[in-house]
């Protein structure tokens, strides 16, 4: 995982974009269009086939899911607060 910053949701990303583009090959492109939500499923399919052995302990994996979730939660409030 990548050292930490002061800031935690730069850490938050670079831990996100490690595992989408490092564990999962995916193009930074692809990551970087993908949402909170495409990153969380992927995550989650991941965990139930391959579960700890994804190279992502459960802790961690567990953490990246609660900030994911919380992210998804955040913008779909914000959605609600512009109508």
């Amino acid at each position: 995982m990548p050292a930490e910053s002061n800031r935690p949701e730069e850490d938050w990303v670079s831990a996100c974009m490690a595992l989408a583009c490092g564990e999962w090959g995916w193009p930074p492109e692809s990551f970087w269009r993908a949402t909170p939500f495409d990153v969380g499923r992927a995550l989650k399919g991941l965990l139930d086939l391959r579960g700890a052995q994804a190279g992502f302990s459960a802790r961690a994996a567990a953490d990246l899911r609660a900030r994911l979730d919380s992210e998804i939660r955040g913008q779909k409030s914000e959605i609600r607060n512009r109508k």
